[in-house]
């Protein structure tokens, strides 16, 4: 998404905004995550770490992205106003529209659109909200608050069911519990119930207002480099989340080094991505990671049993038990 962007020549949406807003974030997210600062209290200093530290990341990315949309449009308008005036407003005056709200989304539906949305959009999606919205939300919710409740993947999964078979039918998008936005709204600082809640109030208020036709046309706008910026921070959490399940800190260093009992979870977790990310098909990552995984537990890949572990079994073992419940490989 900003690889294909211009480095300066759109002044709006352009690779430059991307670095700004990259290093303003790091920035800010560096104070974040550091608990120093409290020897400055009082001072000029310790008032701009707090500043940092409270900082709303995410709300200032969005409200950046708006301005620049908003700029950008009013720039084409101007820059259009040699062309037909009847065109020009025809195309650029906010209208009502008459369509209503909910929609029989499947009036018209012949058995060959069934086929085509089965084979075409259910198989494919099947294993990436599978591991996404099922099984990676949850893993992610245990990791990012480990005191709070286990989130049960058979109440996800129901969740996500039920959503689509009432809504989809009138008109809805389809939903799920992506791992990739609870990593971006917790990075950004949404820890809380309560954030979810203004968020769905916030959501739903856009939805009527977007009815009116004018909100489609801003968010259309939004510059890429600010919406990739955001798809970046969701992906380092996940990325950092990934990387802990299969790893543990060494001592007296800030790297980290896999564990004996982690290393079944490493081999499916790599030969997963990688297949993924080459061939572009989850489905078939997913089913050479499933191929993997299964060779580990029958003992045909070396390593894969008690008797494959080098070096300490007694450590091995009890590492394993210690973190049995992390493992994403851990069945119910």
């Amino acid at each position: 998404m900003i690889q294909e962007l211009p480095w300066i020549e759109n002044p709006y949406d352009c690779k430059l905004w991307s670095i700004f807003s990259g290093l303003s974030c790091l920035y800010f997210l560096k104070a974040q995550l550091s608990s120093s600062g409290d020897h400055h209290s009082g001072t000029p200093v310790g008032c701009w770490q707090k500043f940092r530290q409270k900082f709303p990341v995410g709300l200032s990315l969005f409200l950046l992205g708006i301005i620049l949309a908003v700029m950008n449009l009013t720039n084409t308008r101007h820059a259009n106003t040699n062309n037909s005036s009847s065109d020009l407003d025809q195309k650029d005056t906010i209208q009502f529209t008459s369509e209503a709200f909910v929609v029989n989304a499947l009036k018209g539906a012949t058995w060959g659109d069934w086929k085509t949305g089965i084979l075409e959009g259910t198989l494919p999606q099947l294993p990436l909200t599978t591991l996404n919205s099922c099984l990676s939300v949850c893993l992610l919710a245990k990791n990012l608050f480990p005191d709070k409740p286990v989130v049960e993947r058979r109440a996800v999964s129901w969740s996500i069911g039920l959503m689509n078979i009432f809504f989809c039918p009138m008109g809805s998008m389809p939903h799920c519990h992506g791992a990739g936005g609870l990593a971006g709204q917790n990075k950004l600082g949404a820890k809380s119930g309560l954030s979810m809640v203004v968020l769905g109030v916030f959501k739903i208020t856009l939805s009527i207002l977007a009815h009116y036709g004018y909100l489609l046309t801003l968010f259309d706008a939004l510059p890429s480099s600010i919406l990739g910026l955001l798809l970046v921070i969701a992906g380092h959490e996940l990325a950092l989340t990934g990387v802990s399940s299969v790893a543990h800190p060494k001592e007296g260093t800030s790297w980290t080094a896999f564990a004996p009992g982690k290393q079944p979870d490493l081999t499916v977790t790599l030969m997963t991505g990688l297949i993924i990310v080459g061939t572009g098909k989850t489905h078939v990552g997913t089913l050479c990671g499933l191929i993997t995984y299964l060779l580990h537990e029958s003992g045909h890949v070396e390593g894969s049993s008690n008797d494959g572990v080098t070096g300490d079994t007694d450590l091995a073992t009890e590492d394993s038990a210690g973190n049995e419940e992390y493992s994403p490989l851990h069945r119910e």
